[in-house]
């Protein structure tokens, strides 16, 4: 990832403020953390970013490895999304659904919090790849059902999901893109 949340404000302030004396206009991802949520640096990404890219991954449960994304934080997210809507910053949210610790009722509180939140969204289908500990794990409990590359699109599931059916999460997947 090209985080752009992971360089100190001081330079943000310096690269956004030589895009804007250029009059470029910019495309970024990263996390939303104290270092964007700087009053300056907002400014100057409201001068130039078109849009702004950010992980939520998982809104019941903070990411393992995730550093200081705000996953499971909705309390946060609310703040920096509000921030982000203040300064007119166009902000895609991006979401992952399948993974271990989410149930059906999980996509339905999703569903729930992105409309309360006015949240402009993505979403991806948890792929446990191969080689991967979560591969390694899903196949260990024998919940890998489909191994072929070609089969990894973004519309087959390829696994059992861990608290869910296969079938609950195509429904959850489709309720999201009707509802959301």
């Amino acid at each position: 990832d090209n985080n752009i949340s992971a360089y100190p404000a001081d330079f943000l302030r310096e690269v956004f403020t030589l895009f804007s004396k250029q009059k470029r206009r910019w495309f970024a991802e990263g996390v939303l953390n104290e270092t964007l949520m700087n009053k300056e640096v907002l400014s100057l990404m409201r001068d130039g970013c078109f849009l702004f890219l950010t992980g939520i991954e998982d809104l019941s449960h903070p990411v393992s490895g995730g550093g200081d994304k705000i996953s499971g934080d909705i309390k946060k997210l609310r703040h920096y999304s509000e921030l982000m809507n203040r300064y007119s910053i166009p902000t895609l949210y991006s979401l992952m659904f399948g993974t271990d610790n989410q149930s059906f009722d999980y996509i339905i509180q999703a569903i729930e919090l992105v409309n309360e939140l006015k949240l402009t969204t993505i979403i991806h289908k948890a792929i446990p790849f191969i080689g991967t500990r979560w591969y390694k794990e899903i196949e260990k409990d024998g919940r890998m059902e489909e191994r072929s590359l070609d089969q990894y699109g973004k519309t087959h599931i390829i696994f059992k999901p861990k608290n869910m059916e296969k079938a609950e999460l195509s429904k959850g997947i489709s309720l999201f893109h009707k509802e959301v």
